[in-house]
């Protein structure tokens, strides 16, 4: 936990652009992945990924308000972690672990 903190401090501080388009692509594979019930996280791992899910879509709708196109080339991904944040919500409500 506290090596991804330095990372993330380290990005948000000298990171590019790139990197951080990256940063939030990486996000919105681990949280479809725990979402799709990939990668053998298990139903541990639901509550993390719902928070990062939420931090992190709240992170990509932002991108609207940045010049150039990284809201357009984030539509994919977004839409991906939109469904995934649902599935997870609704994994939540009834202790499902898929």
């Amino acid at each position: 936990m506290a090596s991804e903190r330095r990372r993330l401090e380290r990005l948000v501080l000298r990171g590019s652009r790139r990197d951080w388009l990256r940063y939030l692509a990486e996000v919105t594979a681990l949280v479809t992945a725990v979402a799709g019930g990939a990668g053998g996280a298990g139903q541990d791992a639901g509550p993390a990924a719902l928070l990062a899910g939420e931090v992190v879509l709240d992170h990509h709708r932002m991108l609207i308000g940045l010049p150039g196109t990284g809201y357009a080339r984030t539509a994919g991904d977004r839409a991906a972690l939109e469904g995934a944040v649902r599935t997870l919500r609704a994994n939540s409500r009834t202790g499902s672990s898929r």
